[in-house]
């Protein structure tokens, strides 16, 4: 007699603002650095009103439809590099799969995003909502219309368990 199939865990799940506290506390609790650009340890606000530079777009290869135009501003980077967090908006674009090397906790400012999984198993978000897309995920993006997101990166190293430095945006 056969194992019934194990089913895979989600790559992404929508969150509560009770989880937000709680992955805020397990951060403290886990030693992830905390405080801004060449602070200590200090409160950093994200800018509700961020000065947005061009940023990279993704891979040519990925797209499904022209290059979007995409921004950045990083509001806050550890003094070791291991975690940025700040604003990130584009022009609306598709690509293909691709496999996420962090963790990206999303939250949506603008617009309405699409990913559909390897399994074939779509999730649309919208404005106001915050999610995750786990490290590891191989995921599809479709927005349809401009996206702004507020989004820290962390990247956890499987060998030490520890984040290592990620790009903003």
């Amino acid at each position: 007699m056969s194992e019934p199939p194990v089913e895979k865990a989600p790559t992404y799940r929508a969150f509560t603002s009770c989880d937000i506290v709680a992955a805020h506390a397990l951060s403290l609790a886990a030693g992830w650095p905390h405080g801004g650009q060449g602070t200590d340890g200090t409160i950093v606000p994200i800018d509700s009103a961020p000065q947005l530079e061009p940023s990279g777009a993704p891979l040519a290869e990925l797209l499904l439809t022209p290059t979007p135009h995409c921004r950045n501003q990083t509001d806050h980077r550890s003094l070791d590099g291991k975690f940025t967090c700040g604003t990130w908006d584009s022009t609306p674009y598709h690509r293909l799969a691709m496999s996420y090397s962090h963790y990206e906790l999303m939250h949506l400012l603008e617009g309405s995003v699409t990913f559909v999984d390897e399994t074939g198993r779509p999730a649309t978000f919208s404005r106001g909502d915050i999610f995750l897309v786990e490290q590891g995920a191989r995921c599809s993006w479709e927005s349809r219309e401009h996206v702004a997101k507020v989004l820290p990166f962390i990247v956890w190293h499987k060998a030490v368990d520890r984040p290592l430095i990620t790009p903003a945006g």
